[in-house]
């Protein structure tokens, strides 16, 4: 005889200054079905105090608030509560996003989206993945860039060198005879050129470093 098995709720948290929204977001939760909100806050200081207690799943966090704006709840949270997932909810697309990436926020949807929308990706960053609003789309990829693009500019005339032989497509042996280097110290450079590119593949090093212009590979 099969078991049935028990679908556990999604326990939620609703972050915002207005009430009107959290007892409209704690509506389309409720009637969604799969979720418990087990706590409101009406700005970051309350955020912080009460997900430590609640110990929630996922975290509905406006960014603009009184006392202590989303980032910085965002931050504190994170810092005791590393594997709470925190899903901004804003007006519109403003230049707290790149802020909020930083501060650990795992996906960004508008307040006017649709309601099952909001739904739809408290379960998505629940599950690992980051959902954003197509509206915010544009914005995000532009900031990805921006900062991809900064952080290439850390990468040292050797992790250069070494990074375009890889986009060019040559082997790891003849990187290192070309470049007269050691397996070993290849490999170490490697490791630094993806952690300042943010990546962990040479196809998307590579990518990362052709679009921000850092590599220029000539064809024939």
């Amino acid at each position: 005889m099969s078991e049935c098995v028990v679908k556990t709720p999604i326990r939620v948290m609703l972050v915002d200054d207005h009430e009107v929204v959290r007892q409209g977001l704690r509506r389309v939760l409720e009637n969604e079905g799969g979720f418990k909100v087990v706590g409101e806050a009406k700005n970051g200081l309350e955020a912080v105090k009460q997900a430590l207690s609640l110990l929630p799943d996922v975290i509905v966090m406006d960014l603009h608030m009184p006392q202590m704006d989303g980032i910085q709840a965002t931050r504190e949270i994170k810092k005791k509560l590393p594997d709470v997932a925190v899903l901004a909810l804003t007006m519109y697309a403003d230049d707290l996003l790149p802020e909020g990436v930083d501060a650990g926020i795992g996906g960004f949807m508008l307040k006017d989206g649709d309601s099952h929308q909001i739904a739809q990706a408290i379960q998505q960053i629940h599950q690992g993945i980051n959902p954003v609003s197509p509206a915010l789309n544009k914005k995000l990829l532009t900031e990805y860039y921006r900062l991809h693009k900064q952080n290439s500019l850390a990468l040292t005339n050797r992790q250069k060198e070494i990074l375009k032989l890889v986009c060019e497509g040559f082997a790891i042996t003849a990187i290192c005879h070309q470049l007269c280097i050691s397996l070993s110290t290849q490999k170490r450079e490697m490791r630094e050129i993806y952690n300042k590119l943010g990546v962990n593949s040479r196809a998307h090093a590579c990518s990362i470093a052709i679009k921000a212009g850092i590599i220029k590979i000539v064809h024939d």
